[in-house]
């Protein structure tokens, strides 16, 4: 069933093609319209339709709705194999295949309606009628539309659901459909037979913005065809190229190289990966009494990590002092899935607070010049009279393992790794004001006065250079850019256009 990056695709190009110009007739092929129709007076749907002129087209779930200068509103529902196909009048002559409807226009456009299953249906609708009409009133929030915010999201994940049918349910999120269900999921690292109010906060924002990202992915390539969608022009979907997971089973992970597995959910095929993917303890119990069905036979837990490299990303975070990156770093390490801090190598003294393993490791001058020399230190740099450097085993190793790394650098630091890495993206955290920072600066109690002034000095001077970050962010409140970090890590591990590569150059 087209779902609704294939549904939106179809109304966009029907608005820009239809707006404004007048049916002129209409033919059913066969008596289709006993089908189409629902049993509905043909007589009376001509009339109420012919010599209408298009006002709109807009979208409703994975629904269709014509609005017309009576107020007419045609909805339709494509449901399994219904296309709608445009064309000139040389269509009448090579029809398409299982044409069951003919539109005409009076600029010659023909609308042709054709179904394989003749399960597509037409309702005509007052204006008046659409609000109240029963398959709109049971359509949940739309994942294309402004109101799927991540607030309304979380709400719908507190529910003792199967995760997987859930987000299958219209009358709970609607324009999902199972290819994107399963897309969605193991981009968020979360196993399809997980109950959705077992979710961490960080498990239901990667979620939502997995759904946010790929339903925007898919509709920028017209769609997923697999079978029988078309754009009305005609052309196929492109979106299925760049599937991760659905009907990938006996396939490499794209992660971690682990073998994708299939099992049955409510009649439903669900492919996941066993080692990004896992369901454990009485959830597993729960998911397989509930009728989820192992086609392998295993418990969806890898028993080791494949020793293939994978194409990875590295975020680096580089802004001023005091922007707040220390703190953003740590909780995208503890909240979002697939994503590891890799820690930095200081030889300045341990401040108070700082959890030395975590996102630092402290270094004496001597040991910090025997690594680096060793090959150790992948980069390395000299800030307010102390040696900083990244550990190439713990960057190498992240990566390897299947996981994201995330590092704080400076944005020279930040320039080396690029040219290393092309997987590098770079993310700068600015405050709302240079005074902002200068504020915080002064506030700050794990200064000395002597790096109190130092870091005054250099406000300025350490914000970052334009043209070397691929995002910025505006340090407004630690939640609004913790948001907008989550917002970028999805955009870039969905994107269908940005560069991967398998390789860490000159190592």
């Amino acid at each position: 069933m087209p779902e609704g990056p294939e549904v939106q695709t179809i109304v966009t190009a029907l608005k820009r093609c239809l707006h404004k110009h007048q049916i002129s007739d209409i033919h059913f092929v066969s008596n289709a319209d006993r089908k189409m129709l629902d049993g509905s007076d043909l007589d009376a749907f001509r009339k109420a339709v012919i010599g209408q002129k298009v006002v709109d087209v807009k979208r409703r779930g994975k629904f269709i709705v014509i609005q017309l200068s009576s107020e007419v509103n045609l909805v339709i529902h494509l449901l399994m194999t219904g296309q709608l196909l445009l064309g000139d009048p040389s269509m009448h002559d090579s029809p398409p295949r299982f044409l069951r409807c003919i539109f005409e226009f009076t600029d010659g456009q023909i609308l042709c309606i054709a179904d394989k299953s003749t399960w597509v249906k037409i309702q005509v609708l007052r204006e008046s009628e659409l609000n109240s009409y029963a398959e709109f009133l049971q359509l949940g929030v739309d994942v294309l539309e402004e109101s799927f915010t991540p607030s309304a999201f979380q709400g719908l994940m507190n529910r003792s659901r199967i995760v997987h049918s859930l987000l299958l349910d219209q009358t709970v999120v609607s324009g999902l459909g199972n290819i994107y269900v399963n897309e969605c999921l193991f981009l968020a690292g979360i196993h399809p037979g997980r109950r959705a109010n077992s979710f961490s906060e960080g498990e239901v924002l990667a979620l939502y913005f997995s759904i946010s990202h790929v339903m925007r992915e898919a509709l920028s390539h017209g769609g997923t065809t697999f079978s029988d969608y078309r754009a009305p022009s005609g052309e196929r979907g492109r979106y299925q190229d760049y599937l991760k997971v659905f009907k990938r089973k006996g396939q490499e992970c794209y992660r971690c190289g682990t073998t994708i597995e299939r099992i049955a959910i409510s009649g439903r095929g669900a492919f996941f990966c066993p080692k990004d993917q896992i369901i454990l303890g009485d959830e597993k119990v729960k998911a397989l009494s509930q009728g989820i069905k192992s086609e392998q036979g295993s418990l969806y837990i890898a028993d080791a990590m494949s020793s293939i490299t994978r194409a990875n990303f590295v975020f680096v975070l580089i802004g001023s002092s005091s922007v707040g990156k220390t703190t953003l770093s740590r909780v995208l390490k503890d909240k979002v899935p697939f994503l590891q801090l890799v820690p930095t190598f200081k030889t300045r003294p341990r401040r108070p607070g700082e959890d030395a393993g975590i996102d630092s490791i402290f270094l004496s001058t001597d040991e910090f010049s025997r690594l680096k020399a060793s090959g150790e230190i992948a980069l390395s740099a000299f800030i307010h009279g102390h040696h900083y450097g990244t550990p190439i085993n713990r960057l190498r190793s992240t990566l390897e393992s299947g996981q994201d790394a995330c590092i704080i650098l400076s944005p020279e630091g930040a320039q080396d790794l690029k040219a290393l890495m092309p997987n590098t993206i770079v993310i700068g955290v600015e405050p709302p004001d240079t005074d902002i920072i200068k504020q915080r600066t002064l506030e700050r109690l794990d200064y000395t006065d002597t790096e109190r002034r130092e870091r005054l000095g250099a406000v300025i001077e350490e914000t970052h250079e334009k043209g070397i970050t691929d995002f910025t962010i505006t340090s407004v409140s630690p939640q609004a850019v913790f948001l907008d970090a989550v917002n970028i890590i999805y955009s870039v591990r969905c994107s269908t256009s940005r560069l991967r590569s398998d390789v860490f150059e000159g190592r």
